[in-house]
């Protein structure tokens, strides 16, 4: 029975969940009591101590949210009303909402340019060969901007040669087991053309696996692993790859956004480039570059797998340039 109301929601649900249930246990001890004694007004106490470290923070109303969520859901498995469906809980949600403003984190974009700047900087210098990590961290960018790609989606693409097929010169086809909008796991199929030049991802992608000799074709009951991972000194001072296969209960990790995302910051900085990039930044980067270079909008959503109507994808990822936008009153005077 437990198993089946857990499996109703998404396991990333869960991990949610979970996490904000711990914080509400270990409140519930200081005060003195069981979890699963607490009643409505002590849960609104919580809440109300939530949304002032919310207000404090400057993050919106979703921490208040979850937390109802999930002490909801883990009452539900004991089979016991939630204190948080209580109307006095109800009201300090709304309240959240209405009062709660997030602080939006400024992110600039890269332009083209900038990419084959960075690439060129750590790539193309004779005199200084990158090492295996500059070089696997690098054409990652570069696939999450020409894949528009997000950190999770760019960890989660894997080696193996059924999941990541390669046609030289033409393109790269990355199945995607999982990403943020895909709850079910059914799993979607990003190609990713070939551009010529410096910052070719198709290019930049073989000469990695030429570097790191990436075994695309494990034994059977092995995992190839991610594209990201860890790397190690060899005995000739060389870096190479900390794992090449591993067995298939045991899969090779993908290096965590809390390495990556200083790391790429470095990186960035070393080329010159002192924007505030994030690691989302390169697939909003993408979409923009995409749209302002004339694609599609349609196909550059269905690539980046936005919804069909999504807003999201029209504030916060495609930003049209000055220029572009003054097109638009010039484009008033014209006259036949």
């Amino acid at each position: 029975m437990l198993s089946s109301f857990r499996s109703a929601k998404a396991a990333g649900t869960w991990r949610v969940y979970d996490a904000r249930w711990l914080q509400f246990s270990k409140w519930c001890a200081g005060q003195g009591f069981d979890p699963y004694d607490c009643a409505p007004a002590t849960a609104a106490s919580y809440l109300q101590e939530l949304t002032e470290s919310a207000r404090q923070h400057g993050v919106g109303p979703q921490t208040i949210e979850q937390a109802s969520a999930a002490v909801t859901a883990h009452f539900s498995l004991v089979g016991r009303p939630s204190p948080m469906q209580h109307p006095l809980a109800a009201l300090l949600r709304e309240a959240a909402r209405r009062t709660l403003v997030p602080r939006r984190r400024q992110r600039e974009l890269l332009t083209f340019d900038e990419l084959e700047t960075f690439v060129a900087f750590h790539l193309l210098d004779p005199a200084a060969p990158p090492s295996l990590e500059v070089r696997m961290l690098v054409t990652g960018c570069v696939l999450a901007f020409t894949g528009l790609l997000r950190f999770d989606d760019l960890s989660r693409v894997m080696v193996h040669h059924e999941l990541l097929r390669v046609e030289p010169g033409a393109a790269l086809e990355i199945h995607l087991w999982r990403s943020k909008t895909d709850q079910r796991a059914d799993g979607a199929d990003v190609t990713i053309g070939a551009t010529g030049g410096l910052s070719c991802p198709v290019a930049l992608v073989e000469q990695l696996f030429a570097a790191g000799a990436y075994n695309r074709f494990p034994g059977e009951g092995e995992d190839a692993g991610p594209l990201m991972r860890a790397v190690t000194p060899g005995t000739d001072g060389a870096q190479r790859l900390q794992q090449v296969t591993a067995p298939l209960a045991s899969p090779i990790p993908a290096l965590p956004y809390s390495y990556v995302y200083p790391r790429v910051t470095e990186l960035l900085r070393a080329a010159g480039i002192t924007k505030k990039v994030g690691t989302h930044s390169f697939r909003a980067s993408g979409a923009t570059a995409a749209v302002e270079g004339g694609a599609d909008r349609t196909l550059v959503r269905k690539t980046g797998r936005w919804a069909e109507h999504s807003k999201v994808f029209e504030k916060r990822y495609v930003k049209e340039s000055a220029a572009t936008m003054a097109a638009v009153t010039r484009a008033m005077t014209f006259r036949r």
